[in-house]
């Protein structure tokens, strides 16, 4: 696409070494409706969630029409997280070695 990759990467700072996937530091998948950048493991925890919850797509072999980067790139990991994960109700948040 339209340097997609280049648009999303940029939302989003390189993580910090206490991150888990807050973003990842090479992304290859996102969460549409969570406005989430994600890595590989997550994104097979994410599709276990179902698409009810978080729907993944890949940012290299889906489309990315401007509006669903305009999405990303408006939301990013940081105020993504920051709202999703406001109320875990005492839940761990999962890691990419979470179990699936």
């Amino acid at each position: 696409g339209l340097g997609k990759e280049r648009s999303l990467q940029r939302c989003c700072p390189r993580p910090g070494p206490d991150s888990l996937c807050v973003p990842p530091p090479d992304p290859t998948w996102a969460s549409l409706n969570l406005g989430a950048l994600i890595c590989i493991e997550c994104s097979g925890i994410h599709r276990n969630l179902g698409t009810h919850l978080s729907r993944v797509r890949s940012l290299d072999l889906d489309d990315w029409p401007r509006e669903l980067t305009l999405v990303l790139t408006s939301i990013g990991n940081a105020t993504a997280n920051s709202i999703w994960e406001k109320n875990t109700q005492g839940r761990c948040k999962p890691t990419p070695e979470s179990s699936r």
